[in-house]
């Protein structure tokens, strides 16, 4: 048998990259200029940090904005609070499924209360129902009222 000859190895051609991440489809070439835009808000975001900048720096840089975020979004109070007996969107859903419950069906969407009868479509109403079937029972009681049991 004759020996393999091996041919010598060429390196690959490089590409060169328009951003930092090495993807192309993140940019949109203006009509009739030379000139590259970002293709959406999030990368015009991080444009300024295209090139150069590690991913050590980005990272808590976007953490750290997120963290003010969720504390700017702390310090007031939830929806309802302060505002007996309705107690806001949780304490709605709560009585909802209560409702759907210990009502017969044909009662739902006329049953008369003095407040959150039910007002949305019949398929979240079924959807409260099912819901309501499989809950733990300290979570639906009509005299909790929002109120956390200890």
């Amino acid at each position: 048998m004759a020996p393999l000859t091996l041919s010598p190895r060429r390196p690959r051609k490089k590409r060169r990259a328009l951003s930092g991440s090495g993807l192309t489809t993140d940019l949109v070439v203006s009509k009739g200029q030379d000139t590259y835009a970002p293709a959406f808000p999030l990368v015009s975001f991080f444009w300024p940090a295209r090139s150069g900048v590690s991913q050590w720096l980005i990272l808590p840089v976007v953490l750290m904005i997120v963290g003010l975020f969720r504390w700017g979004t702390s310090l007031w109070g939830h929806s309802g609070y302060g505002v007996p007996p309705m107690h806001g969107d949780f304490e709605a859903q709560r009585h909802w499924m209560e409702l759907t419950i210990h009502l017969p069906t044909s009662w739902w969407y006329f049953y008369d209360l003095q407040y959150w009868g039910l007002d949305y479509p019949p398929l979240t109403a079924y959807h409260s129902w099912l819901l309501g079937k499989m809950y733990v029972p300290n979570t639906t009681t009509t005299s909790q009222h929002g109120r956390a049991r200890v």
